[in-house]
């Protein structure tokens, strides 16, 4: 047998099945805040079919605390994990680990520190975890004065039930956030009617439109309407 290694998976006609086993690497914290960050698993799935995926992180030199649930996985590559609740001014370690046939194996560990804040920042706040796609879209008015969404890119398609969106222009939203009506999906477009929606102000181009994922409750940043 060449060289790597293997794990041994069962029997199949006769003879012993070798698999590869998954691995997995820690990125680079993004989207650092004072009061949060991006953590970043890379995996590979080797020759298994599925295995699940979390993450551990601490203050520097403190208790690692873990995230739960895991998440199961069908494919590799990254996936992505928001930290909340952070304090400014402190370093963070994390690791990425990767579960599969009860083993437990680990990325390098990572760290990033939280920019103190300029003025009126609050303390309060609770730790929590949120897994959301990787989406970009653009938004472009319509002569009918309705909004025609588009979806750049995505790792995945958003059921209707999984997105909602609203209008928000320079003093803030002048809808609430309403169900999507269609799937967005990555090369895609849905047409939002603002018209009958807006309850104060007005809305047009240079304004925005905000889409937010469920059930995390994340929010992905205002599409400026062209």
């Amino acid at each position: 047998m060449g060289g790597g290694l293997y794990y041994l998976k069962g029997r199949v006609g006769g003879g012993e099945e070798n698999l590869t086993p998954p691995s997995v690497q820690t990125g680079m914290a993004t989207g650092v805040t004072g009061t949060s960050a991006v953590l970043i698993a890379t995996l590979d799935l080797g020759g298994y079919g599925s295995a699940e995926v979390s993450f551990k992180w601490r203050e520097a030199g403190g208790n690692w605390n873990y995230v739960e649930p895991w998440l199961r996985v069908y494919s590799g590559g990254s996936r992505r994990y928001t930290l909340t609740g952070l304090t400014p001014g402190k370093t963070y370690e994390f690791q990425a680990l990767l579960r599969f046939d009860g083993k437990v194996v680990e990325g390098n560990v990572r760290s990033f520190t939280t920019p103190l804040p300029t003025t009126g920042f609050s303390m309060t706040g609770t730790i929590r975890g949120v897994y959301f796609p990787r989406m970009s879209f653009s938004a472009s008015l319509t002569p009918e004065g309705k909004v025609r969404l588009y979806v750049v890119s995505g790792e995945t398609t958003l059921a209707p039930e999984n997105w909602e969106w609203r209008a928000e222009n320079e003093d803030g939203p002048v809808t609430p956030f309403l169900p999507g009506q269609e799937a967005l999906s990555p090369g895609g477009s849905v047409l939002l009617d603002l018209r009958s929606q807006v309850q104060a102000g007005s809305v047009g181009r240079g304004d925005r439109i905000r889409i937010r994922h469920l059930p995390s409750g994340f929010s992905y940043p205002g599409v400026t309407i062209s």
